[in-house]
């Protein structure tokens, strides 16, 4: 299942050449994984019992985002493991696909320093958007 959320363009995400660079696009990936998790989870999360850490990300960059109007961010489930989830992000606005990124998001206690199981409520939540 795929969840649209619409981001925000702003005026300092652009650079020079008025392209919104790199490290706004990995921002606004952010932002997108971060408002999905919320989205879906709702009133269970709270970030001191469901910490979340992007362990890794892989974007392929397709086109340069130009415009300054709001751009939408299509998140979906792509595989939900015991410790850890892999979604892929679309940024897109219309039929214009800017880039597709690939995010493993692990659940973690920092003060354990350990990866933690979903408790299955919220496992439940994620199974039930995949």
């Amino acid at each position: 299942m795929e969840h649209q959320i619409e981001l925000q363009i702003r005026y300092n995400d652009f650079d020079g050449q008025q392209v919104v660079n790199n490290a706004s696009i990995f921002s606004l990936i952010e932002n997108a994984h971060l408002i999905f998790f919320e989205n879906i989870v709702g009133s269970k999360w709270n970030w001191s019992n469901v910490p979340l850490v992007l362990s890794k990300i892989n974007v392929t960059f397709i086109s340069p985002v130009l415009t300054k109007c709001n751009i939408y961010a299509k998140v979906q489930i792509v595989d939900i493991e015991e410790n850890h989830l892999n979604l892929r992000v679309k940024l897109t606005r219309g039929n214009i696909v800017y880039c597709i990124a690939n995010l493993k998001i692990v659940h973690y206690n920092f003060k354990n320093k350990k990866s933690l199981a979903w408790e299955n409520d919220i496992l439940s939540l994620l199974e039930n958007n995949m």
